[in-house]
């Protein structure tokens, strides 16, 4: 049975690490990068990095986000400006950076 290789990405390095190395107890290979993906300039980096490497990335799960507990009425305008900054434009530019990747891989 082959197994995945897997990157791991957060800003909070410490949580990072908790998890990777839960995953790694289990056998899996697991490459923990710290990133904001808020930050183009870290996406790109945190390309670089996983290329230099595993090679590209394959598979992309876009999964951080962020869902603040508080009616619409009290939301803060910059709590509203960090759920978008992470949830679209956190996903924009990770399939800007990997995206082209894959498609060159057919998957």
């Amino acid at each position: 049975m082959t197994q995945s290789r897997v990157v791991l990405t957060a800003r909070n390095a410490a949580k990072l690490e908790t998890a990777a190395e839960k995953m790694a107890r289990k056998g899996a290979q697991i490459l923990a990068l710290p990133a904001d993906i808020s930050r183009r300039d870290h996406v790109r980096s945190l390309g670089k990095k996983i290329s230099a490497h595993w090679g590209d990335v394959q598979i992309l799960i876009n999964n951080a986000g962020i869902a603040r507990a508080v009616g619409f009425a009290d939301m803060p305008d910059t709590l509203w400006d960090q759920t978008l900054v992470t949830n679209l434009t956190g996903a924009y530019n990770c399939c800007k950076v990997f995206l082209p990747g894959m498609t060159q891989a057919r998957w």
